[in-house]
């Protein structure tokens, strides 16, 4: 998978984790038992990071790509 791909997949992944996110929040305001709705936005909120952390990264090697890329200047 390219980098353009990976990039692409990790976005769209983490709108998906958000919009589950807001649609437990909804669930959890409902919900009389909030336990094993806790374990799953604890879980969903350590997927987001994890995925904030590899679209920073690859956005942070791409910058690095482009700037060996160039010409020094003088």
């Amino acid at each position: 998978m390219g980098m353009t791909q990976k990039r692409d997949s990790l976005a769209h992944r983490k709108s998906e984790i958000e919009r589950e996110l807001t649609g437990l929040g909804e669930s959890r305001q409902a919900s009389q038992d909030n336990t094993a709705l806790g374990d799953l936005e604890r879980a969903l909120m350590a997927e987001l990071d994890q995925v904030d952390r590899q679209l920073h990264l690859l956005d942070e090697y791409v910058k690095q790509l482009d700037q060996s890329s160039q010409p020094a200047g003088r």
